[in-house]
């Protein structure tokens, strides 16, 4: 039987990366012995990609011997620069929910400061956009209070169902008037059921002398679920993972997963997804206390763990996962198309001779596969991308299958 490592198709940099994550939330301790043949300046790069170089930065003086002390600096600094950029972050965060709470309009930081608190180093996690929920009967309110404090609307042609992007002294904040990731359909109604007016109920939190509001535990928790389903799509990395899995430790006990999560999951489509990411957390990452997603498929695990390798936060690492997306389709689209179906639907909209003769349109399915036999001929698509595209459409399908997600 293969090992675990052997099962994902680890290198020797992805072990010492998963590793180090693992002894960074208390999973394992670190040996010497398993960095013999390591590549720091590879492990250092790996988990930039991942947006979490920072967070193994207080264990890392358990191996501070083998790694070359330029480097070791380096990272230092790196820590550092992302602890000051989440102090700036959760500085602007608490000034906008004194502004939301003075004007009586409830809301709930998404992700961010709601997901970094349940780390051992809350201010190691790599902070980003600023995203927060407000009840949809308060979204216009919330919109106007931000425009006459001085946010400024932006990528206004880019602005999707559920939120809107504003930015205020270089700091991007997004307004929700639900979470991402929320299919529509029957799974989709039951899941926005649970957001109705559930601001509200916000808790208060803090880290430090910052306060903000995050949601109630199954919502909280749900938003990062959510998250990794997003992702499914657009790169699943680390970072998402490690918010998951932080939540997991300190609030998902078994308890709590039968009389609150796992009838909701279940109904929603979303229990295969939190069993197997969760039982790849215990396998890799030494998540350990809880028991209630034991059974799920170790093969699955690991396929999950060579996916999150191999794209890195946001895909920067693998371009070509975005692409296979774009030909299997949204994972947060409810009930998935064929493939047929979705090349379909996909060569309708962007072959605008079929939009003016609609005759064509019954075989539009076949304009995207002749574009990219065009570029291949003409040479703006190598046979080698070609091939590790088709191998991704084909890895990503069976991983969708496994994951079930919303089925």
């Amino acid at each position: 039987m293969l090992d675990k490592y052997s099962a994902a198709k680890c290198t020797t940099t992805e072990q010492a990366v998963i590793r180090l994550i693992a002894a960074a939330f208390g999973g394992e301790k670190l040996n010497k012995n398993n960095f013999a043949d390591t590549d720091w300046y590879a492990v250092f790069d790996e988990l930039k990609a991942q947006a979490a170089a920072a967070i193994p930065m207080d264990v890392l003086t358990e191996v501070e011997e083998l790694i070359p002390t330029e480097l070791f600096n380096e990272w230092l600094m790196y820590s550092v620069q992302v602890m000051n950029y989440a102090e700036i972050i959760l500085s602007a965060q608490s000034e906008l929910t004194e502004l939301f709470l003075r004007r009586g309009i409830p809301m709930g930081i998404l992700k961010g400061a709601a997901a970094s608190c349940n780390y051992p180093y809350p201010l190691y996690r790599n902070m980003g956009d600023i995203d927060f929920l407000v009840d949809k009967k308060d979204f216009d309110s919330a919109y106007k209070l931000m425009l006459d404090n001085g946010y400024v609307l932006v990528y206004e042609e880019d602005h999707v169902e559920y939120h809107l992007t504003l930015e205020k002294d270089g700091i991007m904040y997004e307004l929700h008037r639900e979470p991402a990731g929320i299919p529509h359909g029957t799974k989709g109604d039951k899941l926005r059921l649970l957001f109705t007016d559930i601001c509200s109920q916000y808790e208060t939190a803090s880290l430090g002398e910052y306060r903000f509001c995050r949601l109630p535990l199954l919502q909280n928790g749900l938003v990062l679920l959510l998250h990794i389903v997003k992702h499914l799509d657009e790169g699943l990395g680390i970072r998402q993972i490690c918010d998951w899995m932080a939540f997991v430790s300190q609030e998902l006990s078994d308890e709590i997963w039968e009389s609150e999560f796992k009838p909701m999951l279940k109904n929603s489509g979303l229990e295969k997804l939190a069993c197997i990411t969760t039982k790849m957390c215990k396998l890799y990452f030494g998540l350990n206390g809880i028991t209630w997603c034991d059974g799920a498929d170790e093969t699955a695990c690991a396929d999950l763990m060579r996916f999150v390798l191999d794209n890195g936060n946001f895909g920067h690492k693998d371009r070509s996962t975005n692409r296979a997306g774009a030909v299997l389709g949204s994972a947060s689209a409810g009930k998935r198309r064929s493939i047929l179906a979705n090349l379909q639907k996909q060569g309708t909209q962007q072959w605008k001779v079929a939009q003016k003769i609609p005759l064509l349109r019954c075989v539009a399915w076949a304009y995207l596969p002749i574009r990219y036999l065009i570029r291949i001929i003409t040479g703006k698509r190598s046979i080698k991308y070609t091939a590790h595209l088709a191998e991704t459409i084909g890895k990503n399908k069976s991983l969708q299958d496994k994951l079930a997600v919303f089925k």
